[in-house]
Order: structure tokens, then C-alpha cells, then sequence
């Protein structure tokens, strides 16, 4: 069963272009589509592209797509309601990543709502990954989360700017006392995953205005690929 995922994986393609321009790793690249232009675009800079559909009962072929990388970005797309995969679907990443021997999983979280509000807020597209991060934390392997804040995207993917005559109006529908830092996820996501890998024993736990990141076990001894 396939799923209108709606976003363009930015943060995937930000880390695979980070570490490809950077021009001191192997970047294999996970895809739905090899044909697509993102895709192709990669491919451009040097990455080698598989393709495995994001889709439940394939872990086998995630395990041989994992096969002989050192690290993984892993992150799973919001599916909205009443679907209720994506916990699922990012468990089997971390499942055939620890199969596959990977030697480092950085995962793209977001806050449990769920647990933090008792249950009165319903935000599956936050709660879900914030399952995925707990298990995550349950297997043997090294990890670190990254948490990005709001994205710039979003204004134009889901708060899509209007002309009315001569004025033109962004909808945002928020709180008029929201504040929360904002964050380009195809520029931010690969300069910080990049820093996973760059540095011995990166272990950090720390808040910053556009992003958290957290750490365990994080021991590099050689460049990954993605």
C-alpha cells in the first residue's frame, strides 16, 4: 500500500548533498522513485541511488540497501491519519539498519506530544517519530537525534501565499503569541548531521534556536555513507 507523502524529502537530500560536496564520502541514496529529479540530482554529484519504496514488509530489502555503510540518516515522512504506519515504518529502518551492521543511525525526531500534553493534543506527525527515537534508543547500535524547528517550507507548502486584488496575504494559522525558531531543513540538516561524522565521540546533548540534537554511543573511526 502506497501513500501521498506530500513533502519532498528535504532533510535527506540536504545530508546526501552535504557529504557529497563535501567530497570525503560515499553517499547511497534511498529512493521511491530513481527517475525523480531530486533523485537524478544526486545522482549528478556522485551518489549511488537505490531504489526501495517506503512501504511496510520490506525490511529485506532495506537490510541489502544498508549493506556495508558506516552511518544512516534515517527519517520518516508525516502520514496523515487515519493511517498509523509511520511508527512501524521507521522501526523496520532501525531494525534493518542494526541487521545490516550499520555502525551509526542519526534519526530526524520531533517531541512526543502525546506523553508531554498527557494525551490531550493529537499531533501523530510528532508523536510517531518521538516513538521511533524510544526504540530506537532500545536496539544496540550508536545513534543520535537531530530535532529541527519550524521549517521556512512550511510557509509555502502548507500555508500557501494568496492574491487578493493587489494585496497579498500568508495565511499562517497560528497562535498570535507563537514563537518558535525558524529553520531551512535543505541547508541546516546536512551541516549538522555532517558534524556527526566529522567529530570523534560526538556526544552531545544540547538545545539550539533552530534545532536539538542528542547523542549516545556516537564513536566514529572512519567516514560513512548515507
Amino acid at each position: 500500500m502506497s501513500h501521498d507523502l506530500r513533502r519532498r524529502p528535504a532533510q535527506g537530500r540536504s545530508v546526501a548533498a552535504t557529504l557529497l560536496q563535501s567530497q570525503r564520502f560515499r553517499v547511497r541514496a534511498l529512493t521511491r522513485k530513481k527517475d525523480s529529479l531530486e533523485a537524478r540530482s544526486l545522482e549528478k554529484l556522485g551518489a549511488e541511488i537505490v531504489r526501495v519504496p517506503l512501504e511496510l514488509g520490506l525490511q529485506k530489502d532495506l537490510v541489502a540497501a544498508f549493506k556495508g555503510a558506516d552511518g544512516a540518516f534515517l527519517m520518516t515522512p508525516p502520514i496523515a491519519p487515519p493511517a498509523t504506519i509511520e511508527a512501524p515504518l521507521g522501526r523496520q529502518l532501525a531494525d534493518a539498519a542494526v541487521e545490516a551492521g550499520v555502525g551509526h543511525i542519526v534519526f530526524s525526531t520531533l517531541e512526543g506530544v502525546d506523553k508531554i500534553t498527557g494525551g490531550t493534543k493529537y499531533a501523530p506527525h510528532f508523536t510517531d517519530k518521538a516513538r521511533v527515537a524510544d526504540y530506537i534508543s532500545s536496539l544496540p547500535i550508536s545513534h543520535s537525534f537531530i530535532m529541527l524547528a519550524f521549517f521556512y517550507t512550511n510557509l509555502l507548502e502548507y500555508y500557501v501565499p494568496r492574491m487578493e486584488g493587489d494585496t497579498l496575504l500568508l495565511p499562517v494559522y497560528l497562535p498570535d503569541n507563537f514563537r518558535a525558531p525558524f529553520v531551512d531543513p535543505l541547508t541546516a540538516t546536512g551541516r549538522w548531521c555532517s558534524k556527526f561524522s566529522q567529530t570523534p565521540s560526538f556526544t552531545m546533548e544540547k538545545r539550539y534556536r533552530s534545532l536539538a540534537i542528542s547523542s549516545h554511543r556516537a564513536k566514529w573511526s572512519k567516514p560513512f555513507s548515507a
